[in-house]
């Protein structure tokens, strides 16, 4: 429609003046900083192409308008330093919104979300006592809820597919970089069908030492997350594993 494509213009002229705004291409004036963030909260508001985002978005740009390769191009650094304007924070909290939009599916690609985060840090890092802090830590946790479920599919893939090792090293780093995460009580339950399975499908001579692999993981389940979907039944393989090693036990004393 031809309403569309006049916002998809401004959309383009919006992603334009970022660029040269932060690359330091023209002097920055208080009406500059005003007319970007009028244009950027438009962006914020519409639902913009995240591929169109992608090119004007590199870390240069995060260190500010008074950093850049570029800066020998300026008649004036001290005109790109972000105090000069109090709209700077406004245009930075929404250009930062509009990298966010840009974060895909969870199943697909993360370079975008990586990115995200990287810039929401920054935002944050920069302006501590922003007005919009706690939406960006909102949106942190959105972002790294979405690596997170990423990595437990992937958990979940080698599980489904018998690949135990390969689950039990994805769990590691899963817990590593995931601590705090609300999928880790998922995460550990997987864990324990995986080890339990693993114990149970190996040879004699590598079942003790599996099924004790298996404890130590509905251990961490059990004492960590008490009420979880997943109680009931690690309980249940708990105890099933508890007497699989009393009879590892009691074979060991009779020899």
């Amino acid at each position: 429609s031809r309403h569309g494509i006049q916002n998809r213009s401004d959309e383009f002229r919006t992603l334009h003046f970022f660029r040269r705004l932060l690359l330091g291409q023209f002097c920055v004036q208080r009406d500059d900083i005003d007319r970007f963030v009028l244009r950027i909260q438009f962006l914020h508001r519409f639902k913009q192409d995240p591929h169109g985002l992608q090119g004007f978005h590199r870390r240069q740009e995060a260190e500010g308008f008074s950093v850049s390769p570029y800066a020998a191009r300026r008649p004036d650094p001290r005109k790109y330093r972000p105090e000069e304007s109090e709209r700077t924070e406004d245009a930075f909290y929404y250009g930062t919104s509009a990298i966010y939009k840009t974060s895909p599916d969870y199943s697909l690609d993360q370079s975008n979300t990586e990115y995200a985060i990287e810039q929401i840090k920054a935002f944050i890092q920069a302006y501590p006592n922003n007005a919009h802090i706690e939406e960006c830590n909102v949106m942190l946790d959105a972002l790294r809820l979405k690596l997170a479920r990423k990595d437990l599919e992937m958990l979940i893939l080698y599980y489904n597919t018998d690949h135990y090792e390969a689950c039990q090293i994805a769990a590691k780093n899963f817990f590593n970089e995931y601590a705090y995460s609300p999928l880790m009580p998922e995460a550990i339950y997987y864990l324990v069908l995986n080890n339990y399975e693993y114990a149970r499908k190996s040879v004699v001579r590598k079942q003790e030492e599996r099924y004790k692999a298996c404890l130590d993981a509905c251990n961490r389940m059990l004492l960590n997350y008490e009420e979880t979907p997943y109680t009931k039944e690690v309980e249940k393989i708990s105890k099933d594993v508890q007497k699989q090693l009393s009879k590892f036990n009691k074979n060991s004393q009779n020899n």
